[in-house]
Order: structure tokens, then sequence, then C-alpha cells
């Protein structure tokens, strides 16, 4: 006998838009994949880390996995979101935790504290 699931408990293959703000003040409207929860176990232990070098590329690693095209298409290589300005990867990795659950709602700290909790 096989028991049937709640959709709910998986990813979405829903493409989300969000408005994300660009360090020139101007706002434009990316596109974002949910992720499952080994993507969040992946970021934990890359921001964990004994390796300095590793942790920086905690945030690009979750962007990159996420950013999409409206087609749900990736949108952006995990070097290429290495490259990102700081300001434009803070917004990104903001939205990228907003689609998935771990949004503005939560308790105040850094978008890094909200995800490790997912551990």
């Amino acid at each position: 006998m096989t028991m049937t699931l709640p959709t709910s408990l998986f990813v979405s293959e829903k493409v989300h838009a969000r408005e994300v703000k660009l360090a020139d003040g101007t706002h434009c409207v990316l596109y974002f994949k949910e992720l499952p929860a080994v993507a969040f176990k992946t970021f934990n232990r890359v921001q964990t880390s004994a390796n300095v070098q590793e942790q920086d590329t905690s945030m690009p690693l979750l962007i990159s996995m996420s950013l999409c095209a409206p087609d749900g298409t990736l949108a952006l290589t995990f070097e290429r979101a290495c490259e990102l300005k700081l300001e434009a990867a803070k917004e990104i990795f903001n939205a990228v935790l907003d689609v998935n659950g771990f949004g503005a709602k939560k308790e105040a700290g850094s978008a890094e504290s909200n995800v490790s909790g997912t551990s």
C-alpha cells in the first residue's frame, strides 16, 4: 500500500517573481525556483565550513540554484553568481530566502542566520 503525501510537502515547479531593488535605486523583476531541503543542507554545510573561502560561496550557491528565467530554466551559473556585486547578491539572496519561506516575516537578523535553522 502506498501512502499519498500532500503536495505541499514538496517543492513546487512554480516560478516565483520577485521585485529586487538594485544598487542604483531602481527595481527589476527576477524569477526564482523553490529549492529542496537538500539545497539548504548544502548551503548550511558550506556556510559553516572551516574554510573561509568556501564560506564565501554560500550565497552564490543558493542564488545559482534558484534564480531562473520566467520559463524555469536556470539563469545564472555558480561562477557568474560569484561575480555579483555585494548589494546585488544580498538583494537576490533575500529574494531566494523569501521564495523558500525565510522571508522578511521571520525574526530580525542576517539572512544566513534565518537559514541556519534548516540543519
